[in-house]
């Protein structure tokens, strides 16, 4: 096997074929890295996997066609045939000098990671995933390619072969829609390797694909050797090869099985993510953990064509909770299922999930899965859309829908981040003009930020909504603007407004005094901050005077405060103003009164616009989002309200300069191709004139 291996390698560099193959090879490379990562400046290595492996594909067969066709074309087969060297030898001489030069030159591509980590851009196991991936793949594939390569007269015949094979493929994974068949689409999309590179691509160490590689791999291999060698055998020595590729065939589909078996029960598989995109979160847990009927959540999609990060992370949800069966129906294939639930009063969509317990149903739509920002997914809300709908089909609420009003006319300011904390929680979210009076039924009504007061008229409605058993959430800030009317409506209610701005002299965020981070005062809603100490961070608040008595008697309660290191500014200055009102502060509230209804009427106010800013409700490191559906919860006498964070889909954003570029683009792209090829012709021509 040694002498074989040399002989090969020799032949790799010292005829053209090797460098040029290693120059195609880093000048694709170079080029998918530059267009994929740094152009775009995408951090993500995982989009240079995705984008360049099928460059792979049409790369192996140059590296393979030559290994034994071209033992026929100069008439050296039949030495092989009679040399004491094994054919098992020799086969695998030539698989490893093929595979040789396909691991230096993904070696030298393994600088990219690097590079991106110098930019502040580091996943080392995502990338260490994806290379070992690309590895084993380029393996199994030099083994296939090396078969044709046996079985082929020529080494045109031997490359063209190779190139409709990979297509086939490439192509089997998805050709459900041409097959018709669910099974035979299934078995197809398992024999393809494009579909187990994704995986690898996409941060996922799978054992079972890894060892459906190594398995292509041996049994190609096998093959190889045993039709090379196959003219020299005997008859006994035929009918025993045939029984035994029979039985390593048998093996290899019963071993392939086996493992993607046991990699699905026991979830084997590797999150290979810097941030654990696959992996079910620990608000996840405690969230749905108290859930014990069974829910059964149906995917409206073919488990193939279904996205293949949204599948695994519902895998690996169910593989969490032994109560939650997930279930996939294409609505193309089971329209009566369709029409079933529509007749149940749901309308369910291509890829949207069904989530049905013992109290009822909860439709997710697909798109509300995603959290966007400028029109661009940058977030999956995967778990926080379905851990809530699992919540209210186990908790009474499956066939009623909840609504939040957010005021309108004041120029109010809601953020999409808080409109999202009442969507995800399954609230029907509408803007409202409160003049014309508010429906009793509404479940919440939310003040976000208004700019102007309420008109006499607006403040009654809300006050009249109020009285009927109303939940009102109000973020007033601080401002030039007077609140003379919807001021009166909360001091009615023991919530005084103050006019100036809280700043703090010892706890604040971002270098800013203003950025007050308040303490919590002891309350229900912050009962689960004793346990779980993150902050909340109140930028721009303004105070409020406590007045009354308790709240159950019509006065209203502390539920944020400031420190006593805290004093009162007319303005953002940090030095504290001659006279200024000294803290503690009240910086948010709540006021509580029975109503005739038999409804508690509760009124929750908070003197900060800025603590529901989108990139402040996004940072998992503050407590705003948790905090705020706490309130929400608190409210609404319920727990069904939920609080998990999205899971970041969105590439890490790199600095890099167009020259930085230009110099990456023309060193992978031109110059060491270039120099690979100069090299290559220096050598060959050097061997010609000796």
């Amino acid at each position: 096997m040694r002498g074989t291996l040399q002989k090969e390698l020799r032949t790799y560099f010292s005829t053209i074929s090797g460098y040029a193959f290693a120059a195609v090879f880093t000048a694709i490379s170079g080029a998918m890295f530059v267009m994929t990562n740094l152009m775009p400046a995408n951090g993500d290595i995982k989009s240079f996997f995705s984008s360049f492996f099928p460059s792979i594909m049409f790369l192996i067969p140059i590296l393979t066609m030559r290994l034994y066709a071209e033992e026929r074309k100069m008439k050296t087969d039949e030495l092989i045939l009679t040399s004491p060297v094994r054919t098992s030898d020799i086969v695998a001489g030539k698989f490893l000098a093929a595979f040789a030069v396909f691991a230096g030159c993904l070696a030298l591509a393994a600088v990219f990671p690097l590079i991106l980590a110098r930019r502040g851009a580091s996943e080392p196991l995502a990338a260490i995933g994806g290379y070992a991936g690309m590895a084993m793949l380029g393996a199994s594939l030099i083994a296939i390619g090396l078969f044709i390569s046996v079985r082929s007269e020529n080494q045109i015949a031997a490359a063209t072969l190779t190139y409709a094979v990979f297509l086939a493929l490439h192509i089997a994974g998805g050709a459900k829609s041409a097959v018709g068949s669910e099974a035979i689409a299934a078995a197809l999309s398992a024999l393809s390797p494009t579909g187990r590179f994704i995986r690898f691509a996409n941060g996922i160490f799978d054992p079972a694909d890894a060892i459906f590689f190594l398995s292509v791999t041996a049994i190609f291999l096998y093959m190889s050797a045993r039709d090379a060698g196959f003219t020299r055998m005997g008859p006994a020595q035929r009918r025993r090869s045939r029984v035994i590729l029979a039985l390593s065939l048998c093996l290899f589909f019963l071993t392939n099985a086996c493992a993607s078996l046991s990699s699905k029960k026991f979830d084997l598989a590797l999150d290979m993510t810097g941030d654990k995109l696959y992996s079910v979160s620990r608000a996840a847990l405690e969230s749905a953990g108290r859930i014990s009927a069974p829910v059964t959540l149906t995917v409206f999609s073919g488990e193939s064509d279904f996205p293949d990060a949204m599948a695994e992370m519902l895998r690996r949800f169910a593989g969490a909770f032994r109560n939650v069966i997930v279930k996939y129906a294409d609505p193309y294939e089971n329209p009566l299922l369709v029409d079933h639930y529509r007749q149940m009063g749901h309308s369910p969509g291509v890829s949207d999930i069904l989530v049905e317990g013992d109290s009822g149903a909860r439709l997710v739509k697909y798109d509300d899965l995603f959290v966007r920002r400028g029109g661009e997914a940058y977030g999956i809300q995967l778990e926080q859309r379905v851990v809530s709908a699992m919540r209210a089909v186990s908790s009474g609420e499956g066939g009623t829908q909840k609504s939040a009003a957010f005021t309108m006319g004041h120029n109010e300011r809601p953020s999409a981040a808080l409109r999202n904390l009442f969507s995800s929680n399954g609230y029907e979210t509408w803007d409202a003009y409160v003049g014309q009076g508010i429906d009793p039924g509404v479940g919440v009504v939310v003040v976000a930020g208004p700019a102007r007061d309420f008109a006499p008229d607006e403040a009654d409605a809300l006050a009249s909504y109020l009285s009927e058993g109303g939940k009102v959430m109000a973020f007033i800030g601080p401002g030039e603007a007077r609140f003379d009317n919807l001021g009166a409506l909360l001091a009615g209610r023991g919530i005084a407004l103050m006019d100036d701005m809280v700043v703090e002299e010892r706890a604040y965020a971002a270098g800013s005094p203003i950025n007050i981070i308040p303490r919590y005062a002891p309350h229900s809603i912050n009962l689960y901050f004793a346990d779980n100490p993150y902050y909340v961070v109140m930028p721009a608040s303004r105070g409020f005077e406590i007045r009354g008595g308790s709240a159950g008697a019509g006065g209203a309660e502390a539920v944020l405060v400031s420190t006593s290191g805290s004093f009162a500014a007319p303005s953002a200055g940090a030095s504290e103003p001659q006279g200024a009102s000294r803290g503690p502060f009240a910086v948010a509230a709540i006021a509580e009164r029975a109503a005739p209804s038999g409804r508690n009427q509760a009124l929750f106010a908070a003197g900060s616009i800025g603590m529901y800013a989108d990139g402040i409700m996004e940072t998992q490191a503050y407590a705003n989002r948790d905090f705020l559906a706490s309130v929400l919860n608190y409210l609404t006498d319920g727990d069904t309200a939920v609080s998990i964070p999205p899971k970041t889909i969105a590439p890490p954003a790199i600095a890099v300069t167009w020259g930085a570029i230009a110099a990456t683009g023309s060193i992978f792209v031109m110059l060491l191709p270039a120099a690979m090829l100069a090299g290559g012709a220096f050598i060959c021509a050097s061997r010609r004139r000796r």
